[in-house]
């Protein structure tokens, strides 16, 4: 490691103590902070900016989630689709999908329209942990995970967010006309 390297290294350490002394956060084994950050160090594709870690993604990576380099805000998964994969997820019987509602019938049309984008929000959020609750239901079954199963699970993922940040993209849009 040269010294630029290990200088970028205590600098992303002392910044990581900096961040949870003010976030009081106390993290007691410290040998594990230590590991992850060498480790990301040591990853070539892993490029240590301060404060945070970029990924500068493999080619293999982006043949393994394709549409990654797309603009994530704008990722068309119409949907029908959305919903026919969602239902071919089992819902977890345990986990309430559905967020709550409020009566705001005494407040204005704005504010009712508003609330009811919020709560779609809410409920495609909630709608994507369903195939996550499948996911590790499946892998703690099968005591193992296939690599085709995670990344087609990654991918499932990234699309299901995506898709959710377009949906609020338009609603913005929406919202500036």
């Amino acid at each position: 490691m040269n010294s630029l390297d290990s200088n970028n290294l205590q600098q992303l350490i002392i910044n990581i103590q900096a961040l949870e002394e003010d976030e009081g956060i106390n993290i007691s084994d410290t040998g594990s902070r230590s590991t992850m950050i060498s480790n990301i160090a040591n990853n070539m594709n892993s490029i240590v900016t301060p404060l945070s870690t970029d990924l500068d993604p493999s080619p293999e990576l982006l043949l393994a989630i394709p549409g990654m380099s797309g603009n994530f805000f704008e990722r068309p998964l119409d949907e029908e689709n959305r919903r026919q994969f969602l239902r071919s997820c089992p819902r977890n019987i345990l986990r309430k999908y559905m967020p709550p509602s409020f009566d705001l019938s005494h407040f204005g049309t704005n504010t009712r329209q508003t609330d009811l984008r919020l709560f779609a929000i809410q409920a495609r959020i909630a709608e994507i942990t369903r195939p996550i609750d499948w996911f590790v239901d499946g892998v703690i079954s099968q005591k193992s995970v296939s690599l085709e199963q995670a990344l087609d699970f990654a991918q499932c993922i990234h699309e299901l967010l995506s898709q959710t940040a377009t949906y609020i993209t338009k609603m913005r849009l929406d919202n500036a006309r």
